[in-house]
């Protein structure tokens, strides 16, 4: 498997295009004009990057990373997106898990969030995989927790004005279906969003040099299973 970090010094994409594909399948149109259509729940990732090759280590970077590509390796592919999920500013770290556990192809979880506020149309990865939020059934905002009176008394503890919050408490519809049964805890990452894949057309990707330095070529991918 391709890790992209190996190259990432040398190759940053100018543009990255990500969206779920595979969704509806159509039967065709009859004479007036009406189309039956299959729905799939399932559906793939699409995801495609442009790159600028301005210089030798870049040129090299991606006639490599290419080559390897149409050999048949898989590439854990990053994807960007700016509009990922608005932070609270009340932690250092924000980070999110699933608060219980999760079946393989469930399209509704539960997550605990610290420092994130969930919406719609906001992607994560779990793992290698990728999916998106596509609606917010519950959530519980985190709250102060309450002091424990019968806890006995540690004096070497450093002194904390208040309680620490608690996470804010999220049940979410997703797309695509879980593609694995996961475990409570599992980690949930919405900043480092990455998708296994594999190259869409293996004719597609060829590098162009204008003059024999520049280009800009445009980078594939499908999710693999």
């Amino acid at each position: 498997m391709i890790d992209i970090d190996e190259w990432s010094p040398h190759l940053t994409p100018r543009n990255s295009f990500y969206e779920l594909k595979g969704l509806v399948s159509s039967g065709g149109r009859v004479a007036d004009g009406r189309e039956q259509r299959v729905q799939d729940d399932v559906g793939f990732w699409r995801h495609s990057q442009t790159y600028a090759i301005r210089n030798r280590a870049q040129a090299l970077a991606y006639r490599a990373m290419l080559t390897r590509l149409r050999a048949g390796e898989a590439i854990l592919a990053k994807v960007f997106d700016a509009y990922g999920p608005p932070t609270t500013g009340t932690v250092a770290e924000p980070s999110a898990s699933l608060t219980a556990a999760a079946d393989l192809r469930a399209t509704t979880v539960s997550i605990s969030t610290f420092g994130l506020i969930l919406q719609p149309g906001i992607a994560f990865s779990i793992g290698h995989r990728l999916h998106r939020i596509t609606k917010v059934v519950f959530h519980t905002p985190g709250g102060t927790a309450a002091w424990n009176g019968s806890a006995p008394w540690d004096g070497s503890a450093p002194w904390i004005g208040q309680p620490a919050a608690g996470p804010d408490l999220w049940t979410v519809n997703i797309q695509p279906p879980l593609r694995q049964d996961l475990a409570a805890g599992t980690n949930v990452d919405f900043f480092n969003l990455q998708c296994l894949c594999v190259i869409e057309d293996v004719t597609s990707g060829d590098i162009d040099l204008d003059l024999g330095f520049f280009a800009d070529p445009t980078l594939s991918l499908i999710e693999t299973i």
